[in-house]
């Protein structure tokens, strides 16, 4: 797993989906290309600061959750088992 990739995050806080936000994209996806355009986006221009903005550095996120007091080697691990179950499962067509 590269130990220095990115987090986006949305534009609007999220919400559960519910009948009346379930079409707001900007609150559900993190997508770059959705985010982008809205108004509340934050670009980051500032290259000694990871913290800012709608797209962040993950050592950022890893730092501000131990900060916050949360435990993270369990969110890291998850993640690997995801890459790994992701891998094997297009394993045959790879081969392919």
């Amino acid at each position: 797993m590269y130990k220095d990739g990115l987090v986006r995050f949305c534009t609007v806080p999220y919400e559960a989906p519910n009948n009346k936000n379930i079409k707001n994209v900007n609150q559900h996806l993190t997508n770059y290309a959705i985010n982008k355009d809205h108004s509340e986006f934050e670009e980051n221009d500032e290259s000694d600061n990871d913290g800012v903005g709608n797209k962040r550095s993950i050592t950022w996120l890893w730092k501000y959750l131990k900060d916050e007091g949360h435990e993270t080697a369990w969110v890291k691990e998850a993640i690997k088992d995801v890459i790994v179950k992701t891998i094997c499962s297009v394993q045959p067509e790879i081969s392919h």
